[in-house]
Parts: C-alpha cells; sequence; structure tokens
C-alpha cells in the first residue's frame, strides 16, 4: 500500500511542478552573454533555455543556458511596482560535456567564502522531475515573489577553492536525504560531514556549514 501511495504522490508532484512553471509570466530581465553581449527584455526559463521577449514583448527567440553568463531578473510584488526584487543568477556547467545543453543550470551564489562558494537553485524545477542532470535548471518565478530565504531553492552545488566545475551537494528530486548527500559532498571534512549526519547542520545551515567548512577544513 505505500508503494502505491509514493508513487501517486510522485505522479502528483509531476503535476503540480508543471503546473506551477505553466503559470510563469515573463519578467524584466537583463542576460549577459559569455561573449559580453547584453540584452535586456523579458524573459522565462524553460528546461534547459530561456524564452526571451525584447523590450515591447515582441521577437520571441530561445536562448540556451550554455550560451549564457548571467541574467538579473527584476520581479514586481504588486502591480504598482512599487516593491520589487532583483534575482541574479549564474549558468553553471555541471560535470560532463560542456556542449550539452543538459548540462547547465541556472543557480544564484547564496554565500562566498575563502575555501567554498555555494549556489541554489529556485524550487520547483520547472522541467519536472526528470532526475537527470540538469534537473533543477528550471526556475519558477512564482517563487521570486515574497519571502526570500533559503527553503526557496531546491538544489545546492558548491565550488571547493579554486575547483572550476561544482559538486552536487543536494537534489530536491533526488531520494536521498539532504543528510545523506551533504554528508557525502563534504566527506573530505569528516568532522563537518559528522555535523551532517548527526543533523546538527541541516538544509536551513547553509550558512553555517559554508564557515565551518571555511574555518576548519582544508
Amino acid at each position: 500500500m505505500r508503494k502505491y501511495f509514493t508513487i501517486i504522490l510522485l505522479i502528483f508532484l509531476v503535476d503540480f511542478s508543471y503546473s506551477q512553471f505553466g503559470a510563469t509570466k515573463y519578467v524584466e530581465a537583463e542576460i549577459i552573454f559569455k561573449n559580453g553581449d547584453v540584452l535586456n527584455g523579458f524573459a522565462r526559463a524553460f528546461n534547459f533555455d530561456l524564452e526571451f521577449k525584447d523590450s515591447d514583448k515582441k521577437n520571441r527567440r530561445t536562448i540556451n543556458f550554455m550560451d549564457i553568463k548571467s541574467v538579473n531578473f527584476t520581479v514586481y510584488d504588486n502591480k504598482k511596482k512599487n516593491d520589487k526584487h532583483n534575482i541574479f543568477v549564474e549558468s553553471l556547467c555541471l560535470e560532463g560535456d560542456t556542449g550539452d545543453k543538459t548540462n547547465y543550470v541556472l543557480a544564484e551564489l547564496i554565500v562566498k567564502n575563502d575555501k567554498v562558494k555555494i549556489y541554489g537553485v529556485y524550487f520547483p524545477s520547472g522541467g519536472g522531475f526528470s532526475m537527470g542532470p540538469g534537473v533543477g535548471g528550471q526556475i519558477s518565478m512564482v517563487n521570486f515573489k515574497g519571502n526570500l530565504n533559503l527553503n526557496r531553492y531546491s538544489d545546492y552545488y558548491c565550488f571547493f577553492n579554486n575547483e572550476t566545475t561544482p559538486k552536487l551537494i543536494y537534489e530536491y528530486s533526488s531520494f536521498k536525504t539532504f543528510r545523506i548527500m551533504a554528508s557525502e559532498c563534504f566527506k573530505d571534512c569528516k568532522e563537518l560531514s559528522d555535523k551532517i549526519k548527526s543533523k546538527e547542520f541541516t538544509k536551513d545551515h547553509i550558512f553555517e556549514i559554508a564557515g565551518f567548512y571555511n574555518d576548519n577544513c582544508r
């Protein structure tokens, strides 16, 4: 019985993630490309691309995450546009073929220390639970509104020291818990890994995890 309930729940979550993404509207965006070009207009994320329209909301085009350096989204909380949030995300290339667009995600830098940088990908993943690389590379603009806190992220990645490829800390679509995945990610620092295993540090302690690593690990 529990098995069937789990299957039904997963189907519901997939449908929910698609419906949430389907409600996403185009929002103001400044896109900075890897070649230095800048594009201003309106955009929304879908799968591994941005759907873009110019400042008149015309001339729709598709832009791959792999061609983007960063995006600055501007989201307003009301129609009067007197309360807004600027969300700055970067395009991260995950492990694998750099020419494969499915290896890219858009993520926000949460915390940066001398030894570690941690990024968060917004919840929920608009492309559904595909269980593959880049599953979190989608953005639901609905979640840019309201209180901005760590619970708005689905996936977490980090860069250790001067590494150029991010390591996965936690992926929302995984059947593994944050405790299991994060302790594995930080296994080279036993003391930190043990603190995560014992739940002294949880998903709500991203800043503390980064600080501890910076002060006590390699």
